[in-house]
């Protein structure tokens, strides 16, 4: 797409329709992990400015929001030199199932990537596997 990113996720990848952003999903992993990719624009009043502590902290902490989860950790790293963070949240599914998410955010200068793995949280060896796997095979512009 327009962002430059590719990535590599296990199985078939359909495309979730009607959402403001580009967002692809396998749910062909181990124990039922669901890896997905999503590329947001970044607002407007985000261009041309850099990335701070506190766009990452809230950015993990909207993530969590979205679960109705709790933001568990995030730690601030560099990812082909763009600002990233590793965002773990722990939730309840609609089956109240306890769940972990982990992300990969990277901001881009125009986008905003999230690369995640989802899973039962009593599998977070397998789920940080799949993560890893994801990320590995992440390619940035």
């Amino acid at each position: 797409m327009e962002s430059g990113v590719t990535a590599s996720l296990l199985g078939p990848v359909p495309s979730d329709a009607g959402l403001p952003m580009f967002a692809y999903r396998s749910t062909e992993g181990p124990v039922e992990v669901e890896t997905r990719i999503t590329i947001v624009r970044r607002p407007d009043d985000m261009l041309g400015k850099p990335v701070t502590h506190a766009d990452l902290q809230r950015s993990a902490e909207l993530s969590a929001e979205i679960y109705d989860g709790l933001l568990i950790s995030s730690q601030e790293l560099t990812m082909n030199d763009y600002p990233a963070t590793d965002v773990r949240i722990r939730y309840t599914d609609n089956s109240l199932k306890r769940k972990l998410a982990l992300q990969r955010q990277v901001f881009l200068p125009e986008h905003l990537v999230i690369l995640e793995s989802t899973g039962a949280a009593d599998e977070e060896r397998v789920v940080g596997q799949v993560q890893q796997l994801a990320v590995e095979k992440l390619l940035l512009p």
